[in-house]
């Protein structure tokens, strides 16, 4: 609680992380009815979460991931019945061009090791601040890449993308990437 705050900050681009937990129960539930100052993520790990905001309701279960933005209201629009476990994870971000590729909601994204980490992390007296920004930092990349991998671009398409991405500051031509790849240069073009 007595940590500086510190910040990632990148041009106009200002983020940090602010706090993450993780929510069980087997316990008939509803979320409160609030206003956060700070963006939310939820990763359902288990059961069924009723989540409303701004007047459109979401129901999650294992694998979803929901966007709440700050300031804006969300609650529980339905009891969750029986085992329900989530984590939680909030943050602050000045813009989001950063992460064009950021998703509302999305299905089967289950890394709970990265949130898993962050709690861990967030735990211990000797971690440094920035460290948890990087980590949570971390969790937003993972999530805009694999909202970007499911879309309807072919896995070899992603991944020949991804490898001209790294090896872009080698003045690669087509057929560099078709030797890698062992395809014609026709095929990758």
């Amino acid at each position: 609680e007595g940590m500086a705050v510190i910040m990632i900050k990148s041009d106009k681009s200002e983020f940090s992380f602010q706090k993450v937990g993780h929510f069980i129960t087997d316990k008939e539930w509803i979320h409160p009815d609030i206003i956060q100052t700070t963006h939310q993520l939820i990763f359902v790990v288990a059961g069924e979460v009723h989540m409303c905001e701004n007047g459109k309701n979401y129901s999650l279960k294992r694998g979803d991931t929901l966007f709440l933005e700050a300031n804006k209201r969300h609650y529980g629009f339905e009891r969750s019945t029986g085992f329900t476990s989530f984590y939680w994870l909030h943050f602050f971000l000045n813009d989001f061009s950063c992460f064009p590729n950021f998703p509302v909601t999305m299905n089967n994204f289950d890394n709970f090791q990265l949130i898993k980490e962050l709690l861990h992390y967030s735990a211990m007296p000797d971690t440094h601040t920035f460290q948890l920004d990087i980590l949570c930092a971390n969790i937003i990349i993972q999530l805009c890449n694999a909202n970007i991998r499911k879309g309807d671009v072919p896995k070899l398409a992603n991944d020949i993308f991804a490898w001209i991405r790294i090896n872009a500051n080698a003045n690669l031509s087509v057929t560099d990437v078709s030797d890698f790849f062992r395809f014609t240069p026709e095929y990758i073009s």
